[in-house]
């Protein structure tokens, strides 16, 4: 079979397609309220045994790297299970010595309360050896201390899809790439009289 112009141009159309719904997917994937939408909110009493802060960087062009903190909080159940969850994460340019985060500071060692969290459903088998990194499978909501802990509730960060920027540039790119796709597909049937 001979390529011609014609065919390779509905390849080369074929494979943008194609493309675009697997970066759409990855973008959707990445997103928490995407991510977790099938999984029911749990709820539980929890105390509070252990914080820690992950810390790590990337290369952004340069010679800078940005830093990213992620705030995580160990919650022990009644039943002795214990459940890490990431409270919040920044990202910050290496300038900046530390991070402060509002959330992760008022919920201390010892503190007691109730959690409401989403959980993936096979979180043991994804993350199977390593334990450490098992909160990337649960979303945190909430934790409301007990009244004699100060009754605070630490709400997780509300998204606002509509208010992020990257949605609106990756909109208006999809937009523009899907208006020069036509132009060009236009171009090319008056062309070859198509």
């Amino acid at each position: 079979m001979k390529i011609t112009g014609e065919i390779a141009y509905r390849v080369f159309i074929a494979f943008i397609f194609v493309l675009s719904l697997a970066l759409a997917g990855v973008c959707i994937s990445v997103f928490p309220p995407v991510r977790f939408s099938g999984c029911p909110e749990q709820s539980g009493q929890v105390e509070v045994v252990g914080k820690r802060i992950n810390k790590s960087s990337s290369a952004s062009g340069k010679g800078t790297y940005r830093l990213t903190y992620e705030f995580i909080v160990a919650f022990a159940f009644p039943d002795g299970t214990i459940k890490e969850l990431e409270i919040d994460s920044h990202s910050v340019n290496s300038n900046r010595e530390t991070v402060e985060c509002s959330r992760y500071n008022s919920i201390d060692e010892g503190d007691r309360g109730t959690l409401i969290y989403q959980e993936l459903k096979d979180i043991e088998e994804r993350f199977e050896g390593r334990e450490d990194a098992s909160y990337y499978g649960r979303r945190f909501i909430s934790f409301e201390k007990d009244m004699e802990y100060g009754g605070l509730k630490i709400e997780a960060v509300k998204v606002d899809f509509w208010l992020n920027p990257w949605f609106w540039i990756a909109l208006g790119a999809v937009i523009i790439g899907g208006i020069f796709l036509m132009r060009i597909a236009i171009k090319r049937n008056k062309k070859y009289g198509l």
